[in-house]
């Protein structure tokens, strides 16, 4: 008896010699409530400004009008997030981390670059959100407003925004203000007290490695099929550029104050057909097709296999200072089908992120992915890319490397080999040219997703205004609750992934690779 009790005593030491150090990084780690009242201060002393007091108070108020509406019928859009103070401008996390650079110099051109984007980025999040509204709501919020509300937030914009740029701490102020809470709650860290519950997850995400990286290092055509490989691969290809094509392209969107290549519309299709990377998924049921999210009149949405999409999204890194554009693919599956009938980890809806980091001189330097749930956070350096032996603010996670990506020559495309079910990526290969016998996919904007046709008439978001996709919850956010992550499991939009469960990480944060990885 007695040596049981030495050996729970044993073990019970250990357990808080690993959870002191994780108390300590919590307490390090926790993120204090973003201070707004620098920004409702600023709100306020706009109204009490006297000689254009009447169109900011009439501006001020039609902003207050959209809002309300929009809250009412539940259309928000958690994309970007709103700036305390400025109703007409929204940030991102790569916008914030460029308005740290005014804080000590005004680059006064690249500060109105900077705060014209913030400006399109509110307008675009609202223009979703309005587009969302009942015709009813609409028409009742018209006609509240006196014109039509996109209208009314053009002009507002241009008011407010001249107003700011006569006052000489509207730098300092906006620099100050424009920030992203990060997406972990603490409270529900405290409250599960997960300086000793991330103990258990992190165990099972060490198991989850176990058995599912090993792979990576043997030819993905030798791994143990389900079903049958089905190939999708992207439709309409252009002929393929350059790395000295694409360096020379990067250059050239760069010429604006800020020094960011931001391709337009038609010229962010070719450049992402052109890394747009092939999908060879384990079959064996229709849950594996990759296809186009569907609305209902309740429950998860639906996937439509029979036109295949593959959305695309732009967005940036910052490495070395230096901003470096990425593009992301996210194929959607119906589902996840239950391997049991205790599965926590099956639901509706499901899917696959896959992101390329391009150099400035034109060639892919890192890939990384996720689920749309945030889940299973892999990295893929090119080299000379390589992990950093020392890095910043690591994950207790870390930094997940199941292997190199293969440098691609002119004219071949990555594919990702992707297992049944679970659509977990399993290994990486290279296709020269397109596959015999694909299924040829469309590339869409990710922006799509924030409007589709709803039955009955109208449009809604996929997503609901926390970012979530409704319907579409795991059982295992019973159980990863303590994390702090918001629905464990359940699909959500662009700019809110938070893709580590022990420690923090966001898919979208402009330092991720500049922390972990170096050339």
């Amino acid at each position: 008896m007695r040596g049981t009790d030495l050996f729970h005593r044993r073990i019970m030491a250990r357990a808080f010699r690993v959870a002191a150090p994780l108390l300590a990084f919590m307490v390090a780690a926790c993120a204090l409530p973003q201070d707004i009242s620098l920004g409702e201060k600023w709100g306020r002393a706009r109204l009490e400004t006297g000689g254009v007091q009447d169109g900011i108070r009439r501006c001020a108020q039609a902003f207050s009008i959209i809002d309300n509406a929009v809250d009412r019928a539940g259309t928000g859009d958690a994309q970007a997030t709103s700036i305390a103070g400025f109703p007409h401008l929204r940030t991102t996390r790569f916008l914030a981390a460029l308005g740290a650079r005014f804080r000590t110099a005004n680059y006064k051109t690249a500060f109105a670059d900077w705060t014209e984007w913030l400006a399109r980025t509110a307008a675009e999040g609202r223009g979703y959100e309005l587009a969302n509204l009942s015709a009813a709501a609409r028409d009742a919020l018209q006609s509240r407003l006196g014109e039509k509300p996109e209208a009314v937030v053009a002009d507002c914009t241009a008011v407010l925004l001249q107003f700011d740029g006569t006052r000489s701490d509207f730098r300092e102020t906006l620099v100050a203000t424009a920030a992203v809470p990060d997406n972990y709650a603490d409270m529900f860290r405290v409250i599960g007290i997960y300086p000793l519950t991330s103990l258990p997850v992190l165990f099972g995400f060490n198991r989850w490695k176990d058995r599912n990286l090993p792979g990576f290092r043997n030819s993905p055509f030798a791994l143990k099929m389900s079903g049958k490989i089905g190939f999708s691969a992207p439709g309409a290809v252009p002929l393929p550029m350059t790395p000295k094509a694409i360096s020379a392209l990067l250059r050239g969107w760069s010429g604006n104050p800020l020094k960011i290549p931001r391709p337009g519309d038609a010229e962010l299709r070719r450049l992402a057909a052109g890394f747009a990377p092939v999908f060879a998924v384990d079959v064996t049921g229709d849950y594996d097709r990759i296809g186009v999210p569907v609305l209902r009149v309740d429950g998860p949405p639906q996937v439509d296999t029979s036109t295949p999409q593959v959305y695309v999204q732009l967005s940036w890194t910052l490495i070395g200072g230096t901003p470096h554009l990425q593009i992301s693919y996210l194929a959607w599956f119906s589902e996840r089908p239950p391997t049991g009938s205790l599965d926590i980890l099956a639901g509706k809806l499901d899917g696959l992120i896959w992101r390329v980091t391009i150099s400035p001189d034109g060639r892919p330097m890192l890939y990384d992915s996720i689920h749309p749930c945030g889940c299973y956070h892999l990295f893929f350096p090119v080299p000379p890319t390589r992990l950093k032996t020392t890095q910043t603010d690591e994950p207790r996670e870390g930094t997940v490397v199941p292997t190199d990506a293969p440098v691609l020559a002119p004219g071949q495309r990555m594919v990702l080999h992707i297992s049944s079910g679970d659509h977990y990526l399993r290994g990486l290969s290279v296709s020269n040219g397109l596959t015999a016998g694909s299924t040829p996919y469309e590339l869409v904007s990710m922006d799509a997703l924030r409007s589709l046709p709803a039955p009955g008439g109208g449009r809604r978001s996929l997503y609901e205004r926390d970012g979530l996709v409704a319907g579409t919850e795991r059982d295992e956010r019973w159980v990863l609750w303590p994390m702090g992550i918001s629905s464990p499991g359940a699909m959500r939009q662009w700019g809110t992934h938070a893709t580590a469960f022990v420690g923090r990480r966001h898919f979208d944060d402009p330092y991720l690779i500049d922390k972990a990885f170096t050339r």
